[in-house]
């Protein structure tokens, strides 16, 4: 059989040169050349863990900024011992890539793509006049993970039931009950529930009460669990918009999960909703901001974070806040901030026109 031979150039951006070896690769016989550099090592570990796929492996290190270094590199690899060679140029530096492309487009059977967006990849050797194409194969939430050195993990929904979830968002908005809510904030934090788990319903002043009015389904009478108080601090907001994104079906039951926690050692972060579609990761912080109820604006780090997770899970990644916020409740210097990071803020008002769905997926048919 004719052996193929796949070619990247690796980079900070994984996901797109884990895309393309899965588009191309056919069978266990096609090989894999990854052009790299000493920096980049890492990133091609994290390119095989994510493919986990047996074919083999090659390897070149060039200095990427050194054109002779390159291309004496491409020479020294017997490429002509494989029938098809599939060619992507999208990472590296652009001398790397340049150098690349000067050096296949003279070699017979070469094919030279180049990835546009997260989902779309361009022919450019030899030119054709149908050259835009949209990747036939998928990754799923852990392997993009993977592609950037992320074990991840669900946490999981609450026992809470759907439907009171989705009544509880009125609840909370006729809620004069704030100062409670804030107190459950503060005793989550508490080494003592904790360690615990649990917190007597006594031990917050008109707790009972408030759980009464809401007809919160306390599975303890007396005893409110650590779980429960994540939920009516927030959990319930995650929850909310989990729910009503996945029952609109704008994507497979497992590209969608909540609490999601990302780990690399270096890095760990709690993320409220992640979403995968058409290979391209949307982030989804959702965010109540119930202690500053009265007042005006979103909490700075809330932006920041999002922007540093964003840049750690590749270019393609979309993130949003979603907030019970008014939109003239989040003042100019927030709004202007979380611009220049591509961040999309989402208010209570999209939340109740309908139109959030339509925010996140523009195409996407409305259901609220």
């Amino acid at each position: 059989m004719d052996k193929n031979i796949i070619i990247v150039l690796v980079s900070q951006q994984t996901i797109q040169n884990v895309l393309f070896i899965k588009e191309f690769v056919k069978n266990n016989d096609d090989h894999i050349l990854l052009i790299s550099t000493k920096g980049m090592k890492e990133k091609e570990e994290w390119i095989k863990n994510s493919l986990n796929i047996q074919n083999k492996y090659h390897s070149i290190i060039v200095d990427e900024y050194d054109n002779k270094d390159i291309l004496e590199k491409l020479k020294e690899f017997n490429i002509h011992e494989y029938k098809n060679k599939y060619i992507n140029i999208t990472g590296g530096t652009k001398l790397m890539s340049i150098e690349t492309y000067d050096f296949f487009k003279s070699i017979e059977n070469c094919h030279i793509y180049y990835i546009t967006r997260g989902n779309e990849y361009k022919k450019i050797f030899p030119i054709e006049e149908e050259n835009t194409y949209n990747f036939k194969c998928s990754v799923s939430i852990k392997e993009y993970f993977k592609a950037y050195g992320f074990e991840s993990k669900e946490s999981g929904l609450s026992e809470i039931d759907k439907e009171y979830t989705y009544g509880f968002l009125e609840k909370f908005l006729e809620t004069d009950s704030y100062d409670i809510i804030k107190e459950l904030q503060n005793k989550r934090n508490n080494n003592s529930v904790k360690k615990k788990g649990r917190l007597s319903t006594v031990e917050v002043e008109g707790l009972n009460d408030f759980l009464s009015d809401i007809a919160f389904p306390l599975k303890n009478e007396g005893i409110i669990s650590k779980k429960e108080i994540e939920y009516l601090t927030g959990g319930w907001f995650e929850e909310y918009i989990y729910y009503t994104l996945k029952d609109a079906s704008v994507v497979q039951d497992a590209d969608i999960l909540c609490g999601v926690s990302k780990k690399n050692g270096r890095s760990d972060n709690e993320l409220d909703i992640v979403i995968l579609k058409e290979n391209q990761l949307h982030i989804i912080e959702c965010k109540t901001y119930i202690c500053n109820k009265g007042k005006s604006s979103l909490p700075a780090d809330a932006v920041y974070k999002l922007d540093s997770i964003q840049k750690e899970l590749g270019l393609f990644a979309k993130p949003y806040i979603v907030t019970l916020n008014k939109a003239h409740e989040i003042d100019e210097p927030h709004k202007r901030r979380a611009g220049q990071y591509g961040i999309k803020i989402l208010t209570i008002e999209n939340i109740v026109e309908g139109n959030l769905i339509s925010n996140i997926f523009p195409n996407a048919p409305q259901s609220l």
